[in-house]
């Protein structure tokens, strides 16, 4: 299964007039698009997907899982590559992002939990691989793949940080659609793989 989203770059010359844009093109694999660096700007709305949303998001996943040869299309993704600051803002399709790198962190978990309790080295490998595209966030280390508005970007970094979001409810109401969307797609993935006999299906579930 290969899910490619629509990437729009947008490049402004400082050189040129404001006016004069030049748009670049590009259907790229999702774990093509996660591996690079970006940032959503302050103007942005905070994260919205609500339960909806996110049982939308799983559906259209779990219906074109039937057909591992299939390439499907996710979304579209606008860029804008920003010279002054060596930025890359998503300046639309920044919901479906933030749940994709939900969803990647999730499955994350998931191969660390299998391998902390199975030692199955090939669960450490591949959530060694996924840590590539979310990144890391410490005091030594600040490289995450995704940087939100500072709206929600403070709970974002906890989340990765914490590894996984608390079981209580938060106030402000963005953080708790962010917390609900990892708990949802969390869930789904480990139930989706309770029926596993043994370790090597329950990789193959996970992949």
């Amino acid at each position: 299964m290969i899910y490619y989203f629509q990437v729009i770059r947008i490049y402004i010359k400082r050189e040129a007039p404001i006016s004069w844009p030049c748009k670049n093109y590009a259907i790229e694999p999702m774990k093509t698009f996660l591996d690079g660096q970006y940032s959503i700007p302050n103007y942005q709305r905070e994260y919205s997907w609500e339960e909806n949303e996110i049982q939308d998001f799983l559906n259209d996943l779990e219906d074109t899982c039937a057909n591992p040869s299939t390439i499907h299309f996710f979304g579209q993704i606008v860029v804008h590559n920003d010279e002054d600051s060596q930025t890359k803002f998503i300046i639309d399709g920044q919901q479906r992002t933030i749940t994709s790198m939900i969803f990647v962190h999730s499955l994350q978990l998931l191969y660390e939990n299998l391998y902390f309790t199975t030692q199955y080295h090939p669960a450490s490998k591949k959530e060694v691989l996924l840590s590539n595209y979310v990144g890391e966030y410490s005091d030594e280390e600040k490289s995450l793949h995704l940087i939100l508005s500072e709206a929600d970007n403070p709970y974002f970094i906890q989340t990765i940080t914490a590894r996984q979001p608390s079981d209580s409810k938060e106030t402000k109401k963005s953080w708790e659609r962010i917390r609900k969307a990892f708990k949802t797609i969390y869930e789904y993935l480990d139930s989706h793989c309770q029926d596993a006999s043994d370790t090597s299906k329950k990789m193959d579930c996970l992949n």
